[in-house]
């Protein structure tokens, strides 16, 4: 299955329902205070002036827009959702920030940015499962990461309490969004493989959630399948427990 295709048509066909139920900020699990949990993921990052960043699938820019403010540093992020890109430059423009560079490109093809591009961070924010092939992904990163650089990952994982439901719920979210919820053991293996190791995995801090949000685009989106997100909404995420990683270089 081509989650990327699945994606951009997606996105194409539901970034009006994003924009007014999610704004600039587009997660699926996100605080209340979303300040709260960018804040965890800048500190977990370790972000600081002068640091050159990558933002992996950047949505309506959201998340870069904050850490842009709180730091001197450079974002680049990129996006395969020309109407997202188009509105996030709308709002860098609007918000005179110049330290974010939105560009039209497929994470699939990092080499083709050119070879000033080398990042001391890279981040995927509930974006890494959109891709076709999470080693092929990884690969593409350590070519423009520095030595001492690395990557945070915040994705679903399933879960093993639930395995005689899972695949149903899986498939169901792969098939609408293009997403891939990985099983851990198998993402630690795709990572084994890589350029990179596991410094650390962790489930994501219990936030209290901004389901409402979640309910609203599942009440504007008559075609979504079954009960999926509001389900979700119902158990609290149990269904695809959210993670965080952070991967290094090997060697360093």
């Amino acid at each position: 299955m081509n989650n990327l295709q699945i994606t951009k048509d997606h996105y194409a066909k539901y970034n009006t329902f994003y924009m007014k139920t999610y704004g600039s900020i587009l997660q699926a699990y996100m605080s209340k205070n979303p300040v709260e949990m960018l804040a965890f993921i800048a500190a977990k990052m370790g972000l600081k002036d002068g640091d050159n960043v990558l933002d992996m699938g950047s949505g309506f820019g959201g998340p870069a827009f904050y850490f842009s403010k709180l730091y001197d540093i450079n974002i680049t992020a990129i996006n395969i959702d020309p109407e997202q890109v188009m509105l996030s430059e709308m709002f860098a423009k609007k918000k005179n920030v110049r330290n974010i560079k939105f560009l039209l490109h497929d994470f699939h093809e990092l080499y083709s940015l050119s070879s000033e591009f080398i990042f001391d961070k890279i981040y995927f924010l509930e974006s890494i499962g959109h891709c076709n092939n999470l080693l092929s992904i990884l690969n593409e990163c350590s070519k423009v990461l520095s030595k001492d650089g690395f990557i945070f990952i915040k994705t679903m994982f399933s879960n093993s309490s639930f395995k005689k439901d899972q695949p149903a719920h899986v498939d169901d979210v792969r098939e609408f969004y293009g997403y891939e919820i990985y099983d851990e053991l198998y993402f630690k293996n795709i990572v084994s493989k890589s350029k990179f190791i596991i410094d650390e995995i962790s489930e994501f801090p219990n936030m209290e959630l901004n389901l409402d949000r979640v309910n609203d685009f599942d009440r504007s989106v008559k075609d979504a399948p079954g009960d999926m997100i509001s389900n979700n909404s119902k158990f609290g995420w149990k269904n695809f427990p959210m993670k965080y990683i952070i991967l290094k270089k090997l060697g360093v």
